[in-house]
């Protein structure tokens, strides 16, 4: 990836075929995140000369107050997330997660977030997410202007599938739960990252 990771978040998967993937990410998870050596999490958008083991660790943290499935399409430079309210399985709201195409690894996929999302309520409406962090990545040096540019077509080319209610934006899913025997992964199931 060529990049230092920021955050491994433990999924199961729930679907891997040519023309999507799917992962769960479970209320409880816990995951590995980096911070800073005295605990202080990252800000929101690190400039891209502070992304170094020097100085920071991985901490341990624990996912809470939703469930969310995760719907990817390779070569797509996005996510759908599906969020319900954890424990009551209330949905929430879809969550369009600009980022990288996922790559595979030989612990799952990784990706690299684009800063900017779109938020989409149960009614379908939707806004933009996230637009000054866009812009404060450009000036942090983790994107061009050109490369931001490109983040916001592709949400844009999204926008026709949440007002026509197309999927993943219908009701199709609403519905989905986890098979219950599903383990939910703890630390000493998350393989070590990268430096």
């Amino acid at each position: 990836m060529g990049h230092l990771p920021v955050l491994v978040m433990p999924v199961t998967v729930v679907a891997d075929r040519d023309d999507l993937i799917a992962h769960y990410l479970a209320d409880g998870t816990h995951y590995l995140r980096r911070v800073a050596i005295d605990g202080r999490p990252p800000p929101r958008v690190i400039p891209a000369a502070a992304i170094s083991p020097a100085g920071t660790r991985f901490d341990v943290g624990t996912w809470r107050g939703s469930h969310r499935l995760i719907l990817t399409r390779l070569g797509q430079a996005h996510a759908v997330f599906m969020k319900w309210r954890a424990p009551s399985w209330e949905f929430i709201e879809w969550y369009v997660n600009l980022q990288e195409p996922l790559r595979r690894t030989e612990h799952g996929f990784e990706t690299r977030d684009h800063f900017l999302d779109i938020k989409v309520a149960p009614d379908r409406s939707w806004q933009w997410k996230d637009e000054d962090e866009l812009e404060e990545a450009i000036g942090a040096g983790r994107v061009t202007r050109a490369e931001a540019h490109a983040i916001r077509r592709e949400g844009e080319s999204v926008i026709p599938d949440i007002e026509a209610g197309r999927f993943p934006f219908d009701d199709s899913l609403i519905g989905w739960r986890p098979d219950p025997a599903w383990a939910i992964p703890t630390p000493v199931d998350i393989p070590p990252p990268g430096p």
